[in-house]
């Protein structure tokens, strides 16, 4: 109701009517409605490598804590008896809830770590050595993006070997993988 009444009331306050005077009312809503804000510069690639320099100190710490999961250290003969000699830190680590935790960090730590490595370089090879354009390059990169272990063995010369292999599957196939790695309608 209040909307519509301060409506009817600017629809009449604009008409000059005899012996009135009419006021025009101009509000600054982008003083009141702005925030201010200071401009910051961010930079993409070397968050991602402070980031990754991060995630290998905490799985260097984590591998300096002994993360094997060979507690049994070997046999002691001695001439009254045999025994078998357990590295403590080890067996705690693989049977307490903080060891199996801190395990499984660490595997998730390797992992990721791998991942981002692969990333980096494949997505700069990719960039640098093909001439798709950038809808195609996405999609390729995509559909024929290695495994991270594998990959990361191969030589330099192996790595643009398998580039230049799948951009020719690639180009020879073009929609094909488009329709595979489209989302379904």
């Amino acid at each position: 109701m209040m909307f519509f009444s301060t409506i009817i009331y600017f629809m009449v306050a604009s008409y000059p009517i005899a012996n009135v005077s009419t006021v025009n009312i101009s509000l600054d809503t982008t003083a009141i409605d702005t925030l201010r804000i200071e401009p910051v510069e961010v930079h993409g690639s070397a968050a991602k490598f402070a980031d990754l320099a991060l995630l290998e100190a905490d799985y260097r710490k984590l591998l300096a804590k002994n993360m094997n999961t060979n507690f049994l250290s070997g046999v002691v003969i001695t001439p009254v008896s045999i025994g078998l000699s357990f590295d403590i830190s080890s067996l705690y680590s693989k049977l307490s809830k903080s060891g199996k935790s801190e395990s499984r960090r660490f595997n998730w730590l390797k992992v990721e770590i791998l991942e981002r490595k692969l990333d980096d370089l494949w997505f700069s090879m990719t960039n640098r050595y093909s001439s798709l354009d950038s809808i195609n390059i996405k999609y390729y990169q995509i559909y024929y993006r290695p495994g991270a272990s594998e990959f990361l063995t191969l030589s330099e010369a192996e790595q643009l070997n398998y580039l230049i292999f799948t951009l020719k599957n690639y180009k020879d196939s073009v929609n094909i993988i488009k329709e595979i790695v489209s989302l379904p309608q």
